[in-house]
């Protein structure tokens, strides 16, 4: 592993290590990561245990060139998570999908618990675990050729022995890693005979590659937090709409509904009920302009995403602002935009009706002259 941690040296430099609960980039939904006790994707430790996982999904797929390029279109990480699970891995939909079981789109999360990968003996363990993960992927795709037949389970398996025989790897390994498990259920036991089966077919032992996880060990969990870009003083009110509607849409991406919203009523606070009112309201508007329908959201996407639709997540600043003291202003058009958006999705608008009727309605605010957006 020496080799291995040398070679991602230079990579590395550039990590904050007093930065680690911080994440910048959109690739795994920030609930999920913290949901999970997921090791920060962008710390040192996140960053090597992907690096060596993708290089070793690499060298398994080259005998299979049709899944190899399935799963090269996909957007695939490799995580540990800090947390206690039945499974040695997972894999999951990266953005955190209501249903754990539902594994359409393409971008997904292979996440290994910590406790387990320390006891794996070898590589080619995490290997045949890892493999049979993602063949998961293949599996509800129609993708297992020769394999589509068995039982999913017992299909993955034997697509990972499979890929582990062509790349030359130990196949005892996929038998071994079962010593985890203190207690086996009968479908335990039957899967491993199964496995046992295909490996005497092909009548390949091959000497382990060891390959010693145990610097994972140091690697612990903290809660994390996206990088939201807030917008600034010095912005322009269009630009301040813009930065609050980019924020919103990357709540619905990667997650942090409760984070931004703490950010977003804070900057709010600094501006003012008039400013804040008003910037609200165009942000709104433009949710219902240019973001897809709420309801079509819940309805295609589900509970998990329709929390983190823009509007849900902007009713926090909304009834923020309306507890607030003073003046507010209200665009005409972007009213209007916003009584038609409700009209338009009418579970969202008779759930938070109350929300928006003293948002809209209230007879102490102005009715701003400027037409904004």
């Amino acid at each position: 592993m020496n080799d291995f941690l040398a070679e991602l040296k230079t990579r590395l430099e550039n990590v904050e290590k007093n930065d680690v609960g911080k994440v910048h980039r959109r690739e795994v939904d920030i609930d999920m990561l913290n949901a999970y006790r997921m090791i920060n994707p962008e710390s040192f430790w996140g960053i090597a245990f992907n690096a060596e996982m993708q290089k070793l999904m690499q060298k398994m797929w080259q005998s299979k060139p049709e899944q190899k390029m399935f799963l090269d279109e996909m957007k695939i990480k490799f995580c540990i998570q800090d947390n206690q699970d039945s499974s040695i891995a997972r894999v999951m939909r990266a953005d955190y999908a209501s249903n754990i079981l539902n594994l359409e789109g393409d971008s997904f999360v292979v996440v290994f618990t910590k406790d387990k990968l320390l006891k794996l003996k070898n590589k080619d363990e995490a290997a045949f675990v890892m493999g049979h993960e993602l063949s998961h992927l293949l599996y509800k795709r129609d993708l297992l050729d020769g394999y589509q037949e068995y039982a999913e389970e017992t299909a993955c398996d034997l697509n990972s022995l499979q890929l582990m025989a062509d790349a030359g790897m130990n196949l005892e390994s996929a038998l071994s890693v079962d010593d985890l498990y203190e207690q086996k259920s009968e479908e335990m036991k039957s899967r491993r005979e199964d496995r046992a089966d295909f490996i005497r077919q092909l009548d390949q032992y091959n000497v382990p590659t060891m390959r010693d996880f145990s610097i994972y060990k140091a690697a612990e969990f903290m809660p994390l937090e996206y990088a939201f870009t807030m917008p600034e003083a010095k912005d322009t009110e269009e630009q301040k709409v813009d930065k609050i509607f980019n924020g919103l849409t990357e709540v619905f991406e990667v997650g942090g509904r409760a984070q931004y919203s703490a950010k977003l009523k804070q900057y709010l606070e600094q501006e003012g009920s008039k400013a804040a009112s008003r910037q609200v309201l165009l942000a709104a508007a433009k949710i219902f302009s240019e973001f897809e329908a709420v309801d079509e959201v819940r309805k295609n996407l589900g509970s998990n995403k329709y929390f983190k639709h823009p509007i849900c997540v902007l009713g926090d600043a909304v009834l923020y602002v309306n507890n607030m003291e003073g003046q507010k202003l209200f665009p005409p058009t972007a009213v209007k935009i916003i009584k038609e958006g409700l009209e338009q999705n009418p579970y969202y608008s008779k759930g938070m009706k109350f929300l928006w009727n003293k948002a809209l309605g209230a007879e102490e605010n102005i009715k701003d002259g400027r037409e904004g957006r």
